[in-house]
């Protein structure tokens, strides 16, 4: 925060500084008309405010008077007191005509400029500064201040308020990008889990296909052990079906050994008997032809 003084003459005010052993001062042209000075240094301060950098006063064409500015050495402090002198010499001739014959120590009229004086915390802790200030708010009250001036002046006195408001703005931006740039991380944050989230629903759907697939080829093969269990149990009952004829057949076949051995052994003996038969029939025939051939003997020798 600076105090502002805005003054009138240049060798007026070089006068006082001199006197108050203020000489560290700047010197810029300042424009014709005090309303486009004022609004444009405004303007042009509060631009330069909003972009962030420092402000810079802006030599004009055609001049017709002079900005002098003292410069800042020390880090800016809260002010405790913020003075506004507004000199009744900025107004036209025809408004200083009112204000009396009191002697004035300073040019004529067509000689009249504006000068804007900033003072740093470290200048308005000067003991120079504070008579200054008092011998100005003085020679304030001797001159006559028109609305318009009051108009500059309440302009100036609202520049810190300003001030504070474009810097609470600029604060406000700065949170309000942050926010936006924090609300553009998790919407991307957002929109690349959604993503992430799609996906895997993607991958769950097809898993839920090949699980109903699956399914559906379980049911079937359920199926299909169903029936080869019903066609085990019907090969089963066969199966005990065929050991029970195979356990009959056994028993038929050995039953028919027995038999056969049985007939075979009867076989044996009708063969034994038979040759004992024939053994004996062919000594019968031995002993027929034997006893024939002796009676043809005996009947050739009679």
């Amino acid at each position: 925060m600076h105090g502002i003084i805005i003054m009138c003459q240049r060798k007026y005010i070089k006068k006082v500084f001199k006197r108050f052993n203020i000489e560290d001062c700047k010197s810029i042209c300042t424009p014709l008309d005090v309303n486009v000075k004022l609004m444009k240094l405004l303007l042009e301060e509060f631009e330069t405010i909003e972009v962030g950098k420092s402000t810079q006063p802006v030599e004009m064409e055609e001049p017709l008077g002079v900005l002098i500015e003292v410069p800042t050495y020390a880090p800016a402090k809260p002010l405790k007191e913020r003075t506004e002198i507004v000199s009744s010499n900025s107004l036209s001739s025809e408004r200083t005509r009112g204000a009396g014959n009191e002697e004035i120590p300073h040019p004529k009229t067509s000689e009249e400029l504006v000068e804007e004086l900033t003072l740093s915390d470290k200048i308005l802790e000067q003991e120079s500064v504070v008579p200054l200030l008092k011998y100005l708010d003085g020679k304030r009250e001797k001159y006559v201040v028109s609305k318009e001036a009051e108009f500059y002046v309440q302009l100036v006195k609202n520049r810190t308020k300003l001030k504070s408001a474009i810097a609470v703005k600029r604060e406000w931006d700065s949170t309000t990008e942050l926010a936006r740039e924090r609300a553009a991380n998790l919407a991307t944050e957002c929109a690349a889990m959604k993503a992430a989230l799609q996906e895997r629903e993607a991958q769950l759907r097809e898993k839920e296909i090949e699980c109903e697939v699956l399914q559906l080829n379980l049911a079937k093969e359920s199926k299909s052990c169903a029936e080869f269990e019903e066609t085990c149990e019907g090969l089963r009952i066969s199966n005990e079906n065929g050991q029970k004829v195979t356990v009959d057949l056994l028993a038929r076949l050995e039953k028919s050994r027995e038999a056969y051995n049985e007939a075979v052994k009867r076989s044996e003996r009708l063969i034994v008997t038979a040759e004992k038969r024939e053994w004996n029939h062919v000594e019968e025939v031995a002993k027929l032809e034997a006893q024939r051939a002796e009676e043809v003997r005996i009947a050739e020798e009679l």
